[in-house]
């Protein structure tokens, strides 16, 4: 049988593309911006937020943001220094009573001062629970603060984890089933953080999740024209947001980490 090669290669196990509509964790999914590497011939019901004839892009010229691109080719949006950017948090995402996560990307054009990076109203009135989520910076440290009331809550601090003209994979995970400052786990580039606590106000204990609320602004305080505690310009979001009604896995967080990964 000289000349005769006999080929027996073994059956190889196709790997298959992570496509987030597919996880059952996920109950909003943000598109900053379209893109060639966009996954919206799997997913046609992604937003294109920053298209001005969409409804829900914030159409207020001196409040919207720039379309911008990552080093990649991916979407992102650009501050400018006063516009803030809005995505209404519907009663179709916030459904559930003790889980809420959000995961996106994040690029500050540096971490010398202060700013919003995410402020979320949720709550009403004088009801107590998760009433409102502001995540801003102060220099290299991340401050989330969940409120119990209006004005009453605790502080998660993480101290210098933040890094400047670098992009970071930030999830914030919300549980009230485990009790008290455990509901608040904060993951950075996949990594958990651990907070040091401070009370604000009357402070309280976290709890339950209250009725959806008002919007969810990105890069401000205040959904004006000269918004407090703006992105700083040239400080960068994308190319997606999502936002989940149950707790991600190790390995969904890596899925999410590696899923158009801007750099």
């Amino acid at each position: 049988m000289s000349g005769l090669t006999l080929s027996l290669g073994t059956r190889q196990r196709r790997r298959r593309r992570f496509v987030p509509t597919q996880d059952s964790a996920l109950k909003g999914w943000l598109r900053l911006a379209a893109s060639d590497k966009s996954g919206g011939e799997w997913t046609p019901s992604i937003v294109d937020v920053l298209n001005p004839g969409n409804p829900v892009t914030q159409v207020d010229t001196d409040r919207r943001c720039a379309v911008g691109s990552s080093a990649n080719g991916l979407p992102t949006m650009v501050f400018d220094g006063t516009d803030v950017h809005v995505w209404p948090f519907s009663p179709t995402i916030n459904n559930m009573t003790t889980k809420l996560g959000f995961w996106f990307w994040w690029k500050p054009v540096n971490v010398a001062g202060s700013a919003r990076i995410l402020y979320l109203a949720i709550g009403t009135g004088a009801a107590t629970g998760f009433h409102k989520l502001d995540i801003s910076t102060n220099g290299d440290d991340l401050l989330v603060d969940v409120y119990i009331t209006n004005v009453n809550g605790r502080r998660a601090t993480y101290a210098n984890v933040l890094t400047a003209g670098a992009w970071q994979g930030l999830y914030i995970q919300y549980d009230s089933s485990r009790g008290g400052d455990a509901n608040l786990n904060t993951y950075r580039d996949k990594v958990l953080l651990t907070p040091a606590w401070s009370s604000f106000g009357a402070g309280g204990t976290l709890g339950l999740l209250q009725s959806p609320g008002g919007n969810m602004l990105l890069g401000a305080v205040s959904n004006t024209d000269t918004p407090a505690a703006a992105q700083e310009e040239g400080s960068e979001f994308g190319p997606n947001m999502f936002v989940f009604g149950d707790n991600l896995t190790a390995q969904q967080i890596a899925n999410y980490y590696d899923f158009e990964r801007p750099t």
